[in-house]
């Protein structure tokens, strides 16, 4: 809304409008094929080859120069790799026994950098955005994945409800190398211009100092039942052996709760989120905030 835009229609929506933009993301995908396979998601590497598609298809309506021209004043958001721990690695025991937190680490860091770029190594779609003349990207780091509802009912006999601190270091310790390899990034990219976010430290403030956000509920979700309303899904029956022991909730005030469900933070989250990305400082955003990137491709056109 800040872009004056309307949201972005979905890739598969039949006859949409993909003039002022285009929505790729599909519910539970991650970096790894592995990840969500089983709720038959679009993984990242079909998503970059559907965006690969829809350049052709605007070259071939607008024009080659056209939409180069497109492509390259667009902004391009990627929010991926939670779901790589939160729906994959902390809840496979096989996956831990045989992956180290050290190797899942690079081996996701190094799926990003495969989707990102298209160095002409050994990788196999490396700089594919960048090649399809993407140049302005918004890239956000992970979230504190073990203070979500879903984490904390997950390690309620071993954490007391806290955060699962297992979880909460592996996405700290992917956030490191996620910062590093943006750096190496840049130096190689150098026409690219990429924002980098710290939704991690945003997120645990507000877990840590809920009420001075306007949050009077950062453990349990505001839909679903059981213990911090994540034991059953938001919308989801009570399975027989529960009834009268969970009861279904729905708040009355969602934006006074932190998440909306197990998984997802509320709206409210979001727009604080997309506040600090619009004119927040370098805390929160580098090297620069994304009014100033819009100042920036105003100017250059």
């Amino acid at each position: 809304s800040r872009l004056r835009l309307p949201f972005p229609p979905p890739y598969l929506k039949p006859g949409a409008n993909f003039s002022k933009g285009i929505n790729f993301a599909s519910g539970g995908s991650g970096l790894l094929l592995s990840t969500g396979k089983e709720m038959n998601i679009i993984p990242l590497e079909v998503q970059i080859q559907q965006f690969t598609n829809i350049s052709l298809k605007l070259a071939e309506e607008y024009g080659v120069n056209a939409a180069k021209s497109m492509i390259g004043r667009s902004l391009f958001a990627v929010s991926i790799g939670g779901n790589d721990l939160g729906l994959n690695y902390l809840v496979n025991a096989t996956f831990q026994n045989t992956t180290s937190p050290q190797a899942l680490i690079q081996m996701l860091l190094g799926k990003y950098t495969q989707y990102l770029t298209a160095m002409r190594v050994d990788y196999r779609v490396l700089f594919s955005l960048y090649r399809d003349e993407a140049r302005n990207f918004l890239l956000f780091d992970m979230s504190p994945v073990g203070c979500t509802p879903n984490f904390r009912l997950a390690g309620l006999a071993t954490w007391n409800g806290e955060c699962v601190e297992s979880g909460n270091q592996l996405a700290m310790a992917y956030n490191v190398g996620f910062k590093q390899l943006m750096m190496n990034i840049t130096t190689i990219l150098k026409e690219a211009t990429i924002l980098t976010t710290n939704t991690y430290s945003l997120a645990d403030n507000i877990t840590r100092h809920g009420e001075a956000y306007g949050f009077s509920e950062v453990r349990s979700a505001c839909c679903g039942a059981g213990p911090f309303n994540s034991a059953v899904s938001c919308g989801k029956p009570i399975p027989e052996d529960k009834i009268g022991e969970y009861t279904p909730f729905l708040c009355k005030h969602p934006s006074k709760y932190l998440f909306w469900d197990g998984t997802h933070p509320t709206e409210r989250f979001y727009k604080l989120v997309s506040h600090q990305v619009w004119e927040g400082t370098s805390v929160f955003i580098s090297p620069f905030n994304l009014k100033t990137l819009i100042k920036q491709l105003n100017h250059k056109h």
